[in-house]
């Protein structure tokens, strides 16, 4: 149930939330889509829920001692997406470790793109159904980034083979990122190019080193924009010689 805190709603229903289960803080201005979203993540397997209306609400006497596991970070429609994760908790400590998802309406790639490149792990948009929802937040708390399938979609198609960064990679690297662009895992990549799976490793970690992405999906965007930056170049100079 919600009860009123010094003029504030708050969510303060008791719940059953083993220790060894994914615990959501749900942050949303909205009462009856915060009250809707908890109610069902109480009843999913092995995960409890917790709510607020804002950060400054997420205090101890609010969400209890426990840090959550994952934080949901719900934006209306029209509002701004923060630029960052720091920007959610500004300079909370007790959050810096806890990964920060965001769910709002569609919104275009490169914002969400921008998300994740200031740390937050993962978007979903209103358009998917719960159980999508839920297994995004799973996979994020395993580690991993989830961003809609669209995003991939829109990344920007190669159009001139001359206008590959190619003095950033070696032939072979070029081979891998293109599958990761394409959403292959390294089992795929191996196969497809007749390499050992460890060899595929080596090569993605050597990637995101030298793109300094943090995942996959910011490989896929950050090549992906390199190409799109070196064909415009190649066109403009291109134009110019004519």
């Amino acid at each position: 149930m919600s009860e009123c805190r010094h003029g504030k709603v708050v969510d303060s229903e008791p719940r059953e939330n083993p220790g060894d289960a994914l615990l959501v803080l749900v942050i949303d201005a909205r009462p009856l889509i915060r009250a809707c979203l908890l109610s069902y993540l109480r009843q999913c397997e092995q995960m409890g829920a917790v709510g607020a209306g804002e950060v400054k609400e997420c205090g101890p006497e609010t969400i209890g001692d426990r840090l959550p596991d994952i934080v949901l970070y719900c934006i209306a429609d029209g509002d701004r997406l923060p630029s960052s994760r720091s920007q959610v908790f500004l300079d909370d400590e007790r959050y810096r470790s806890v990964p920060v998802i965001v769910l709002s309406s569609n919104r275009p790639a490169s914002q969400i793109f921008d998300l994740l490149r200031g740390g937050i792990r993962g978007f979903i948009p209103t358009s998917v159904g719960m159980e999508v929802a839920v297994q995004a937040m799973r996979l994020v708390h395993a580690g991993g980034t989830f961003v809609p399938e669209s995003c991939l979609h829109s990344l920007p198609e190669r159009t001139d083979p001359a206008a590959q960064p190619a003095t950033l990679f070696t032939h072979r690297q070029l081979q891998v990122v293109e599958a990761i662009r394409q959403g292959k895992p390294n089992k795929i990549i191996a196969y497809e190019l007749s390499m050992c799976e460890s060899t595929v490793k080596v090569h993605v970690r050597t990637i995101m080193k030298k793109l300094q992405a943090r995942n996959r999906t910011q490989v896929a965007y950050l090549y992906s924009s390199a190409v799109e930056m070196d064909n415009k170049e190649f066109g403009s100079a291109h134009m110019a010689s004519l």
